[in-house]
């Protein structure tokens, strides 16, 4: 319910690396409210949900799948994204824990590019 980048924004502003135009983002996503997601509680059929936190999006999606008995397949392309991350990224301005959170469940990943996959395990804070 809410993009991911908040490590990636936090980071690339730790490392001066921030576009005026990305100034305050995370700390507003962060800000936000996760109302949609006590919404989709109450759809019939909703079995389980998360938010995404320091796991990053494929640490929570392994451990609900693992727990499940079943795998889930990511399109990234339909995952919101905040502005600029793919860019900091490719700048280097990735997390240390996006690092600790792939060597922790990344055995369990397929193959992915390295820059889908920095976003993808980014730790987010106050996450959708």
């Amino acid at each position: 319910t809410k993009p991911l980048g908040i490590g990636v924004l936090t980071t690339a502003e730790k490392k001066s690396l921030l576009k005026p135009e990305h100034q305050g983002l995370a700390t507003e996503v962060m800000c936000r409210m996760n109302i949609a997601g006590a919404s989709f509680a109450n759809i019939e059929g909703v079995k389980a949900m998360t938010d995404v936190t320091g796991f990053g999006l494929l640490g929570h999606l392994s451990e609900m799948c693992q727990g499940a008995g079943v795998q889930a397949r990511v399109d990234y392309e339909a995952i919101p994204k905040l502005p600029g991350v793919e860019e900091y990224i490719k700048l280097g301005a990735v997390p240390g824990g996006t690092e600790r959170n792939f060597a922790s469940y990344g055995h369990l990943m397929g193959e992915m590019p390295r820059e889908v996959r920095d976003l993808l395990c980014d730790p987010q804070t106050s996450g959708g």
